[in-house]
């Protein structure tokens, strides 16, 4: 059996958004993973929160996309005792949501939204399917 990983990166690299596997089809989807963590946390500590969440995701989901920081901002409003947070962010492209229950359960992280990431269609967009219409006329 092939690991679900490699794909998801083989079939998104032929322009695909779906797969086959054992005779079943299954959908990719795009998500964005924002996370804010302790300020006072130790480099140590940050890349191992950051590595369990790649492992998650690399592990039953598929290929990460895009990834930041984490760096340190002034949060809005103070989360428990802290007034400022490190903010990692990361997008992917997977078959399923990753089990994120480790991070409320995990005392580094303060904060984290998971978003599934819909496709919107701009003025820019049409605009630009427009032009490709006309140009092979």
């Amino acid at each position: 059996m092939q690991d679900i990983s490699s794909v998801v990166e083989e079939s998104l690299s032929k322009g695909k958004r779906y797969f086959e596997m054992e005779s079943n089809v299954y959908k990719i989807r795009d998500y964005e993973l924002t996370i804010i963590l302790r300020p006072d946390l130790s480099e140590a500590e940050e890349k191992e929160v950051v590595s369990q969440i790649k492992s998650q995701i690399l592990k039953n989901l598929g290929k990460i996309n895009y990834e930041e920081g984490p760096n340190q901002r002034i949060l809005a409003y103070n989360i428990g005792k802290y007034d400022r947070g490190k903010f990692y962010y990361v997008e992917y492209s997977g078959v399923a949501q990753p089990e994120i229950k480790f991070l409320k359960l995990n005392p580094n992280v303060l904060r984290y939204l998971l978003v599934l990431k819909e496709p919107v269609e701009t003025k820019g967009h049409i605009w630009r399917k427009k032009m490709k219409e006309n140009l092979s006329k």
